[in-house]
């Protein structure tokens, strides 16, 4: 039997490899699985001897690859999977990969018992992934508090759902952190006076936080009417990709005042 499971998207990936990991190991125990790196020297003949193998303490067997379409034994590979393991219920192979399986293995497309495709979140499912994240740790979360955590991680599902985790166990705090901490601190750079104010917060929001300089950067932008402010944000984002400034650079230089 044949599971395909691909596409950028690591974390919704890895859930499901583990779902399918754990149905496995409630029937059969995990002494009968194994993983397979397909780029290592020999692994197509092993994964191949697993697979053919007779245990008389287990009758199905798990084998999760990966790699197997940068093989370098992949004519091997082709042929053993030409060779009826697809119908194999005993032998189970997932592939677990970035990229769909490309023209000389799309045959297994059409043999796969399951194929799954996780692309990256829109911005609407990544809303979604975040409400049933909190929702699973008993954690309801504000609109702003949802907003605030797309900006801080965009589609860092592994950074989001860690977030999430200590939010949920820093209690109503941090949840009132994670919504209002955020825009008040980057609003102090946009709007406040005080020098001295502007650059507290830049620490906060760099070293306390952890937040990205590159969203925090882009968040400056908004709300700003003023065209000459555009043009001199304008101008740092051309600086950034043109290699002559980073942004925790940039975010310095806007708050301090300029010198002649």
């Amino acid at each position: 039997m044949i599971i395909i499971l691909y596409g950028p998207n690591s974390y919704l990936r890895q859930r499901k490899l583990r779902e399918i990991m754990a149905e496995f190991n409630k029937k059969n125990g995990s002494l009968s699985r194994e993983s397979f790196d397909l780029t290592a020297p020999g692994a197509v003949e092993s994964l191949a001897d697993f697979c053919r193998s007779q245990s008389l303490f287990a009758g199905k067997r798990l084998a999760i690859a990966s790699g197997a379409f940068n093989s370098s034994d992949d004519k091997r590979l082709k042929l053993f999977l030409k060779g009826g393991i697809a119908e194999d219920e005993d032998a189970i192979i997932v592939f677990n990969e970035v990229a769909k399986p490309p023209a000389p293995f799309a045959f297994i497309l059409k043999n796969a018992k399951l194929t799954q495709v996780f692309d990256e979140l829109s911005d609407k499912q990544l809303e979604e992934f975040i409400k049933s994240e909190a929702s699973f740790h008993n954690l309801s979360l504000p609109r702003d508090a949802v907003s605030a955590l797309k900006i801080r991680w965009g589609k860092d599902l592994w950074g989001l759902s860690s977030e999430i985790e200590k939010i949920s166990l820093g209690g109503k705090a941090r949840v009132e952190e994670a919504a209002g901490d955020f825009y008040g601190l980057v609003n102090s750079i946009k709007y406040g006076g005080d020098l001295k104010r502007k650059l507290i917060s830049l620490e906060r929001l760099l070293d306390e936080r952890g937040d990205d300089a590159a969203y925090v950067f882009n968040m400056l932008s908004f709300g700003i009417k003023e065209a000459s402010q555009l043009q001199k944000l304008a101008g740092y984002d051309l600086s950034v990709k043109k290699g002559g400034l980073d942004y925790e650079e940039v975010l310095l230089d806007y708050i301090l005042p300029p010198t002649f």
